[in-house]
């Protein structure tokens, strides 16, 4: 008696391009993903020149809106520029 063969239906391989695809498709719109890309460069420490390029903005003003401080970096800002800093150092 012959053995019998079940194929079983797997997905494609993927490559890594096809992963990175499928995690952005999780995030959203074009523009959401734009959004988060310039944010994690923005928040690895990427001057705004840098940012700028990669994200090809002309203008500075029009890449500042993608940003939204950290509460820390919020905490700092007010440690550095509140009422009384210059009485703290």
């Amino acid at each position: 008696m012959a053995a019998k063969v079940t194929w079983l239906r797997t997905a494609a391989p993927r490559t890594l391009r096809s992963s990175a695809d499928a995690f952005l498709d999780t995030i959203g719109s074009a523009n959401t993903r734009r959004a988060y890309g310039i944010a994690i460069v923005g928040e690895s420490g990427a001057g705004l020149l840098e940012l700028m390029a990669k994200s090809r903005h002309r203008k500075a003003e029009n890449l500042r809106r993608y940003f939204k401080p950290s509460p820390q970096a919020m905490r700092e800002l007010t440690s550095i520029l509140g009422p009384g800093a210059g009485r703290r150092r």
